[in-house]
């Protein structure tokens, strides 16, 4: 939840380039041609699981937006043992 500011920004699993991710050199938002950022709304609550969560399932890739504006932010990670 993020309380003011830009909301958090993510991309479905789909629409990810996980080469680009995974280069750690290039330093551009890995996402496949054609296809958009989306970004989570200020005030909006939104559940972004990653691939830690179930086996076989690969998550969002999400991110802080690149801005300089003031934001407060609340996450809250589940611990899995």
């Amino acid at each position: 939840l993020t309380f003011s500011g830009p909301g958090t920004e993510w991309i479905e699993s789909d629409d990810v380039d996980f080469g680009i991710l995974h280069n750690l050199a290039v330093d551009e938002v890995p996402i496949k041609d054609g296809r958009v950022v989306q970004q989570v709304d200020t005030a909006t609550w939104s559940l972004l699981k990653g691939g830690a969560w179930d086996a076989g399932f690969e998550g969002v890739v999400h991110r802080s937006p690149s801005s300089s504006e003031f934001r407060l932010l609340l996450s809250l990670d589940p611990l899995f043992q």
